[in-house]
């Protein structure tokens, strides 16, 4: 084989090495994109199912409560009396069961930590309220019709959370106006069974409500929030302080009910202020108040134009959906540190190839040089001077050698003596002593030999 033949082929198997190597990182790193994507995808799927599960257990209890109290005597009487009652403000601010409502309602609004109560009357007025302001008005739930046609069909139901019609009190005994506020209700049934009002207590839902869902949540920056149909946050954020930086909610300004689950990178790219509401939905947004649930693991900008993954559902017998979103950084922090580090495995590898090819290169240069300063050499020698295998193989073989053969070196190299020399005998002789020297390890003196070369020459050996 040729120095040209051997060095395409070394260079072909380094070449075949590097793909193979090539191919076993990517399928390593696809495998383990997979594993790592599923357990995430899991991940995700019990926080919000777990979520979910744990606000439908709350709703529940909620609407135990408000069951039993819509159907107490106190509170079916004092309603018959109030809707016989002159629909005026005053008549009904100065009914004598007011007062009694409150007393008789205030150790289950300590126990539950409600912010007071509403009864309703068919005509969506408000008939009783621990708040006086309430008494006499338009209810604040008219424009909740699920949550009243449900009621009014004889079930319990809790409304989405809204702003309040009146100043209520915050965590910190503040009193403000328009703070977020919920109601659960049940039905007020008279004798005969009949629907006549709806009950309800006045939830505040920056306390159970959203504690329940930020409980669930992944990593550092990990996030479950509830929206409504309108893609509008109705649990608090866990980044009212960057929204404020970012300039999406004023100062002192709560995220929830004030920011819309949309996509700000549009007005952030262009440096444009583009008015919030124009801004498209989220991803996540975008499909689940279109009441489709799902999962996204490649990654979409949520409403602070970070981009995260997320699951998500649309629950539309309690009317709004729920998702659970973490940072992408975070979320593929393994992975990216796995992809790092298979990269720098592969330039390795192919630093140590090249390395290795360079070594390879350089030997060969120095072995054909060695070989053709030896060539030189042997070649001056006017003696035969050979290397022959048990087989009378030539493997070395210098001029004379070559010239006594009528031959040349390069024919008579690879090629048996007896292909190169019709004499038999001679041939058959020299066989025997080398196959003789080479299965002894032992040198031999051969006296001297006539060998009769391509001239016809006889020539002593």
């Amino acid at each position: 084989m040729s120095q040209t033949q051997s060095n395409k082929i070394y260079y072909l198997l380094v070449s075949l090495v590097v793909v193979l190597i090539g191919v076993a990182i990517w399928l390593t790193q696809k495998s383990i994109t997979y594993q790592i994507q599923s357990d995430l995808g899991q991940s995700l799927q019990t926080v919000l199912e777990t979520s979910h599960q744990a606000i439908e257990s709350w709703v529940k209890e909620h609407e135990s409560v408000a069951s039993f109290w819509a159907n107490t005597i106190d509170v079916r009487q004092a309603t018959e009396i109030l809707l016989a009652t002159s629909r005026t403000r005053e008549d009904l601010v100065e009914s004598p069961v007011q007062g009694k409502l409150r007393t008789f309602l205030r150790p289950i609004q300590l126990a539950k930590a409600y912010k007071g109560y509403l009864i309703i009357g068919p005509d969506n007025l408000n008939l009783a309220s621990n708040h006086l302001d309430n008494i006499g008005k338009e209810s604040l739930l008219r424009g909740q019709t699920n949550f009243l046609k449900k009621i009014w069909m004889g079930e319990p139901a809790v409304s989405v959370p809204q702003k309040s019609d009146i100043p209520l009190t915050d965590a910190r005994g503040t009193r403000y106006e328009m703070l977020p506020t919920m109601f659960v209700g049940a039905p007020v049934v008279d004798q005969s069974g009949e629907t006549i009002a709806v009950f309800s207590f006045r939830i505040d839902p920056t306390e159970g409500f959203t504690n329940i869902l930020q409980q669930g949540r992944i990593g550092k920056s990990g996030e479950t929030y509830a929206f409504d149909q309108k893609a509008r946050l109705i649990s608090e954020s866990r980044f009212d302080e960057q929204l404020r930086a970012l300039g999406f909610l004023r100062d002192g300004e709560q995220g929830i009910l004030n920011i819309e689950i949309r996509n700000p990178s549009v007005d952030l790219d262009n440096g444009k202020k583009i008015p919030r509401q124009e801004l498209p939905l989220t991803f996540m947004a975008r499909h689940a108040t279109a009441g489709v649930s799902g999962m996204n693991l490649d990654g979409y900008l949520d409403y602070r134009g970070e981009s995260v993954v997320g699951a998500w559902l649309w629950d539309p017998k309690l009317g709004f959906g729920i998702t659970t979103e973490v940072d992408v950084v975070e979320a593929y922090e393994t992975l990216n540190f796995i992809r790092s580090v298979g990269t720098a495995m592969a330039g390795f590898s192919l630093l140590l190839l090249l390395g290795l090819t360079s070594a390879f290169i350089i030997n060969r240069k120095w072995i054909t040089e060695s070989e053709n300063r030896l060539r030189k050499i042997i070649d001056l020698v006017p003696s035969m001077i050979f290397v022959k295998n048990r087989n009378g193989q030539f493997l070395l073989a210098n001029q004379a050698v070559a010239d006594a053969y009528g031959t040349t070196v390069e024919n008579l190299v690879n090629n048996k003596d007896s292909e190169s020399h019709n004499k038999a005998d001679e041939t058959g002789i020299l066989r025997d002593d080398g196959r003789h020297i080479i299965e002894s390890k032992e040198a031999k003196f051969m006296p001297d030999e006539i060998f009769v070369d391509a001239q016809g020459d006889s020539r002593v050996l």
